[in-house]
């Protein structure tokens, strides 16, 4: 049986008992934090951030949590709209000339982040470290032919989203997405997540296993010509665990840190604490309804507003209308439920390639809801 370990509200029982029947059923290193009304009420952990060490995840243990860092860097592109930087409805060669070229003027901030840019990957520069470079990227998005018109295919944009993003930072607030973050946002509440690891914190990170190759990393391996596979293309299974890869930035999939930091940063999003990190408007706007249907790309249902992917039947953030986050590749899911003033994140190192989601993490989930309605 695999040992849990943290803390838990009397309140949140029901989850404790959830993680651990989870922990049962597939050991696995993991963890579920939850942020309710302002204050953290669970944070526990269980099973290996090594399974070839035996290393045990503990309280310091960071992990990938792959695209639950979309989520992170559209909320950088909002807290600049929040701050009159940009404007969410501009073209995007407003702030990147350059991008213009090959028809892509007619997209805007929006279609970046409700990943209707028509831009869903790119075929150069070749895959390997050297290819996610934000300037190689950038460089190879500015080549790119869109192969729609901005907003007439949805699409998911599993790795080109983040460095489209990425790029608009850079340019109007002069520092990297990563940096921004940190200064903005995750200095000021101790939020111990990154994008772009620092090298220090290396000795911290969990282990990536499980099945990786049958998630969407081993895509260019199976279906290479599909547009997931030439989409994946950059970013491979082989990569994930390397310390280049930890270090590098890869907005919008190598988020590291804690679940605990994650839970916090939703919650701050739907319990405005006294300073909150966007304005009431601004979270109104990012998590409105843009589109709802399948996607092209993978052909997953959703519900997306800005960045953020709203509650669906498929994806467990709570019910009500406004519930937002972004689940990651595997397993892990960071989301705010204002109604219940609930901010949640479960990660994990050993990850799903099953159909639909992690149904460990779905029944954590599932408790944490019934435990704010008692």
């Amino acid at each position: 049986m695999s040992h849990i370990a943290g803390r838990c509200d009397d309140k949140f029982s029901a989850v404790a008992d959830a993680f651990e029947a989870a922990a049962r059923q597939r050991p696995a290193g993991m963890a579920i934090a939850v942020c309710h009304r302002g204050i953290v009420k669970v944070d526990l952990w269980s099973g290996l951030a090594d399974e070839k060490t035996g290393k045990p995840w503990d309280k310091t243990t960071l992990v990938c949590m792959m695209s639950v860092a979309k989520g992170v860097s559209a909320l950088c592109l909002h807290l600049l709209s929040d701050r009159g930087i940009i404007d969410l409805d501009a073209p995007v060669h407003r702030y990147w000339p350059e991008f213009a070229s090959h028809e892509k003027d007619s997209i805007l901030v929006r279609h970046v982040l409700d990943h209707s840019a028509g831009l869903p990957f790119v075929d150069d520069p070749a895959p390997g470290l050297g290819a996610l470079d934000q300037d190689a990227m950038e460089r190879a998005l500015e080549r790119a032919v869109p192969i729609a018109a901005a907003g007439q295919v949805r699409g998911y944009h599993p790795v080109t989203m983040g460095y489209l993003a990425a790029a608009i930072v850079r340019r109007m607030a002069g520092v990297s997405i990563g940096e921004f973050f940190r200064r903005e946002i995750a200095a000021a509440r101790d939020l111990e997540y990154w994008i772009g690891l620092p090298k220090e914190q290396h000795e911290r990170c969990a282990t990536i296993c499980g099945d990786v190759t049958g998630t969407i990393f081993g895509m260019p391996d199976r279906e290479p010509d599909s547009v997931l596979g030439r989409a994946m293309r950059p970013v491979t299974h082989h990569l994930l665990n390397l310390p280049e890869f930890r270090s590098i930035e890869v907005p919008a999939i190598n988020g590291h840190g804690s679940a605990a930091a994650i839970a916090r940063l939703y919650g701050l999003l739907a319990y405005q604490d006294p300073e909150p990190i966007l304005s009431n408007a601004a979270i109104e706007r990012a998590t409105t309804l843009q589109w709802s249907g399948v996607e092209q790309t993978m052909g997953h249902f959703r519900n997306m507003a800005m960045g953020f992917i709203l509650d669906a039947d498929n994806i467990p953030m709570g019910p009500g209308p406004r519930s937002f986050g972004h689940p990651g590749a595997g397993g892990s899911i960071g989301f705010a439920d204002p109604r219940r003033g609930l901010g949640v994140c479960f990660t994990t190192n050993t990850l799903y390639a099953g159909h639909g989601v992690n149904p460990q993490m779905a029944s954590v989930c599932e408790a944490v809801f019934g435990a704010c309605e008692e």
